[in-house]
C-alpha cells in the first residue's frame, strides 16, 4: 500500500481508517485513539490472536471452550432453580390458601396450577 499517505490526523472516512490500519498494524503498540470503534477493537483483537503460534491458538480455543461451557452450566443451573423456586413458592402458596379454606378453583386461579396439581399437594 506504499500510495496511502495519509497520517492518523488526515483519516476522515471508514474506508481511510481501514487503509491506514491495514498499512500499520504491525507497527502499533497500543490501539490509535482515532480506532476506539468496536469494529478496530474486534480487528485488533483477531490480529493479536492471529499472532500467536498454531499451538498457542489451540489452547487459547480450549480455554475459550471450557470459560463458555462453565458459564452455560451456570446460567442453567440458575435458570433450573428459578424454575424450581418458582414450583415451590405456587405449591406453598396453594398449601396455604387450602388450610385457609379457599375452594380448589380459586387456588387453581390464583397460583395457576390445575386442580389436580393442587390435590396433590395434599397427598404430599
Amino acid at each position: 500500500m506504499p500510495l496511502f499517505r495519509l497520517t492518523e490526523s488526515e483519516l476522515v472516512t471508514r474506508q481511510d481508517k481501514w487503509l491506514f490500519f491495514l498499512k500499520n498494524l504491525e507497527s502499533f503498540d497500543d490501539i490509535p485513539s482515532i480506532f476506539h470503534e468496536p469494529v478496530f477493537e474486534k480487528a485488533f483483537d483477531a490480529a493479536e490472536y492471529y499472532k500467536y503460534s498454531p499451538k498457542l491458538q489451540e489452547a487459547y480455543q480450549n480455554d475459550l471452550k471450557v470459560y463458555r461451557d462453565n458459564r452455560n452450566v451456570v446460567e442453567t443451573a440458575r435458570i433450573e432453580g428459578e424454575k424450581k423456586g418458582k414450583a415451590e413458592g405456587l405449591a406453598e402458596a396453594a398449601r396455604n390458601l387450602k388450610i385457609m379454606g379457599f375452594s380448589l378453583p380459586d387456588i387453581a386461579k390464583a397460583t395457576g396450577l390445575s386442580i389436580d396439581e393442587i390435590k396433590q399437594l395434599s397427598e404430599r
